[in-house]
């Protein structure tokens, strides 16, 4: 079992905070941290799909 299957097994909710917006032509995209790519890249692979909530603070 991957370390992502393990994290998902014991949680479905990760934070994380201080993302930045970018505009790559006509879309905006938010980057993830690379210490999850092991995580990104079987959720990309199982083709899981995932909510994002995006709270703005001043």
């Amino acid at each position: 079992m991957s370390r992502a299957e393990e994290l998902l097994k014991i949680t479905n909710k990760i934070v994380l905070r201080n993302r930045n917006i970018v505009r790559e032509g006509k879309r905006f995209k938010i980057y993830l941290d690379t210490t999850n790519n092991d995580l990104w890249e079987y959720l990309y692979q199982t083709n899981k799909k995932v909510d994002v909530v995006i709270i703005v603070r001043d």
